[in-house]
């Protein structure tokens, strides 16, 4: 699989400017792709980590489906992770800030092809911080943008607060126009998304504490519930399940499912219960 990245050199730790990315060729295969397909890792992921995990996707979905004449897949790398393993799991509060310059640089990436061809983005966990914030900068250009259509997004265990996504006032409330068929995947499963975990992590890095996008599926108001698909995985397991799998080639036309599991056909189970909150408490300095 061939692939675009914003690390710094030599895999370095930081996120190249607006400069540095018009410098970097991309795959000469873009230039001929009708649909361009971006797979996006997370956090604590090095290059060789993100391969593996964007190569046992590829292979899942080859096992469902043949992609189409002129669909393209691509791994997008962004400095998710700390070059010492040992620190790499203790640095999200600084990775929160790399992904949303990593999400400057992907809307880049996507204003720069034709307007001819189709976008479809897809991450997971910090990844989807990554998409959700490049799709923003791409709807504050407004008539401004020049791009192709981005036609998906998946997001899978997405490592986003969820205030963030709620109306009126959250960051990534709106959809852009023309409207991607949006799509999360959620688990209360996910440990990685518990609050002692993403909860402490994103107060240190932004002084929020929030439930992430991908642990219920929140806020109900900003996502469609058709394309909320309830799962039972925990958060390394996405990239290698063939029912996420299944449910992406079927969203994206070139695999119709022959049986629909229960887990990805959008209901949610009222009985889940959540932590409610007050919104009061999601917000303290913003």
């Amino acid at each position: 699989m061939e692939a675009i990245s914003v690390r710094g050199a030599a895999g370095g730790a930081r996120v190249i400017d607006s400069n540095q990315m018009r410098e970097r060729p991309l795959p000469s295969s873009m230039k001929t792709a009708r649909r361009i397909i971006l797979l996006v890792h997370g956090f604590h992921n090095s290059e060789s980590d993100a391969k593996n995990s964007f190569d046992k996707f590829e292979g899942r979905l080859g096992e469902l489906a043949k992609l189409r004449s002129g669909d393209q897949v691509y791994g997008f790398h962004w400095p998710g992770d700390h070059n010492n393993r040992t620190a790499s799991f203790t640095t999200y509060p600084v990775r929160v800030p790399d992904a949303l310059r990593a999400g400057e640089r992907l809307a880049e990436l996507i204003e720069s092809l034709r307007t001819d061809q189709q976008v479809v983005l897809l991450g997971h966990s910090l990844g989807c911080r990554v998409i959700v914030h490049a799709v923003e900068q791409i709807r504050g250009r407004k008539t401004r943008y020049r791009g192709p259509v981005v036609s998906h997004i998946f997001l899978l265990a997405a490592a986003i607060p969820s205030v963030f996504c709620a109306p009126p006032d959250g960051e990534y409330n709106k959809k852009l126009i023309p409207n991607p068929e949006e799509h999360i995947f959620h688990s209360r499963r996910d440990t990685a998304l518990k609050p002692f975990v993403f909860g402490v992590g994103q107060w240190l890095a932004e002084n929020v504490w929030s439930t992430a996008v991908g642990s219920y599926g929140d806020p109900t108001a900003r996502w469609d519930p058709r394309h909320s698909h309830r799962m039972s995985l925990a958060h390394d397991k996405y990239w290698t399940n063939s029912r996420v799998a299944s449910a992406i080639a079927a969203s994206l036309g070139i695999a119709a499912l022959s049986v629909l599991p229960e887990e990805v056909t959008g209901e949610r189970s009222e009985a889940i219960s959540r932590p409610e909150i007050p919104r009061e408490r999601f917000l303290k300095s913003r």
